[in-house]
């Protein structure tokens, strides 16, 4: 039982510093990812059970565990601002704002979440992904990888 959790901690530090060892300076190039990213969990709630709702998890840029099953949806639209006024723009220096809508599909063990983020007055889009590994249980967390801009189409330096 011991064994299992300590397998399962170095297995999850391990790639956890292969990943941050990777990381680049991602949101400096890319503005438009700064406040929403099109994840689960971030901007909109996601339940354990793979519900869109506000009593689920829910984190600023900060993608969670649970991902979306079939007959979930989300349409929003966001903007963030260096300003304490109210935010009325969608691109510039010190501004970004993004649209999104998303869909879930599959069963809550193993829900995949696809949405599109459009981010600027051009509606450029960028697609992201994300794939239930394994639900939460008594033993262990929920695990879901997560892919933002999966065919790297955001341009780099917008608001700058």
């Amino acid at each position: 039982m011991y064994s299992k959790r300590i397998a399962m901690s170095i297995a999850q530090l391990l790639i956890l510093v292969a990943t941050s060892a990777q990381a680049d300076d991602y949101f400096t190039k890319y503005h438009q990812f700064r406040h929403t990213s099109g994840l689960p969990g971030c901007a909109f709630g996601t339940t354990p059970d793979g519900r869109i709702g506000f009593d689920g998890a829910l984190q600023q840029n900060i993608p969670i565990g649970y991902t979306p099953c079939s007959e979930s949806y989300i349409a929003g639209v966001w903007s963030g601002s260096d300003d304490s006024s109210f935010p009325s723009q969608f691109s510039g220096q010190g501004v970004n704002g993004n649209s999104m809508i998303g869909v879930g599909f599959g069963s809550t063990r193993n829900a995949t979440f696809v949405s599109a983020l459009f981010t600027n007055e051009d509606w450029d889009e960028g697609y992201n992904l994300q794939v239930q590994l394994s639900t939460e249980t008594t033993d262990s967390p929920a695990v879901s990888v997560g892919v933002m801009d999966v065919f790297d189409q955001r341009p780099r330096d917008l608001s700058g």
